[in-house]
């Protein structure tokens, strides 16, 4: 059936599926957190705080631990893109089209997540920082190092980190005291980049102020509702553009994506110089 018999709908389970892939291999907080599926717009997700391991003689009862859960609600957000096109592909299937359109949608996708990810992070962090330059005479490595040491303190092992891609030239010069790279670069397409020997993720998410954010990504929880919604614009004007003037139609994608910090004090940033 072609885009313009059946101009609104759900995507088919197949494409939706894609999509979903597309954004989670685009974003650098995907990529290190934990994917939770997601069948309504709200999920609880249990944390569990406090339990503690006992040492039990012969017959002995168990001790209680103190443990308690702490819920943290996965709310879901609606991503909304709209994508023109040429006029002819609205007779071309769903499938045909969307082939063109996905990697406009999964890239811009993938930013709005970080973005509103990396937000919720730096929100948790709070006081949770290191400037760069605040100690005299530190390098970055000395900076990093030190931020790391944040969320360290508190227990947690720093198993990742988000950096914008404006960053990458000061990382590949790091080196530790003896002169030993503290940059890998990824030898294949599967593997990342790391930093410390941990993985090392690139985002456009990150603002001005921000020169890297990172943690105990386990904390880390990304929500996907796996329903995606399109329609068939024909009508409209998007970015100024009047579609009918210009021979062209649109289309309308939504999906559903939350974000959750689990341990806020798992997390912690490097900030930039002001």
């Amino acid at each position: 059936m072609t885009l313009k018999a059946q101009n609104q709908g759900v995507l088919s389970k197949e494409i939706a599926t894609e999509v979903v892939k597309g954004v989670q291999k685009g974003s650098a907080i995907m990529n290190l957190s934990r994917i939770e599926p997601m069948k309504t717009g709200e999920k609880v997700i249990p944390v569990l705080n406090g339990l503690n391991a006992y040492v039990v003689g012969e017959g002995e009862a168990i001790g209680t631990a103190d443990g308690a859960f702490a819920p943290v609600t996965l709310k879901t957000e609606k991503f909304a893109i709209i994508v023109p096109f040429s006029n002819e592909l609205v007779n071309e299937s769903i499938v045909d089209v969307f082939e063109e359109i996905k990697d406009d949608v999964n890239e811009q996708f993938a930013r709005l997540f970080d973005t509103r990810a990396i937000a919720k992070i730096n929100t948790a962090v709070a006081s949770n920082t290191v400037t760069e330059g605040a100690t005299a005479g530190q390098t970055l490595a000395e900076d990093l190092s030190d931020a790391m040491a944040l969320a360290e303190a508190k227990g947690y092992d720093v198993n990742g980190f988000v950096t914008a891609h404006s960053t990458k030239n000061r990382l590949r010069k790091l080196k530790d005291a003896n002169g030993n790279s503290l940059y890998t670069p990824s030898i294949s397409a599967e593997m990342t980049d790391e930093l410390y020997g941990q993985p090392l993720e690139y985002s456009f998410g990150l603002d001005a102020g921000t020169t890297a954010v990172m943690g105990d990504f386990k904390y880390s929880v990304a929500g996907i509702k796996g329903d995606i919604e399109y329609k068939l614009l024909e009508e409209a004007t998007v970015n100024g553009v009047n579609l009918a003037e210009q021979d062209m139609s649109a289309l309308r994608i939504i999906g559903h994506f939350a974000y959750a910090v689990t341990k806020e004090d798992a997390f912690s940033a490097l900030k930039a110089q002001a």
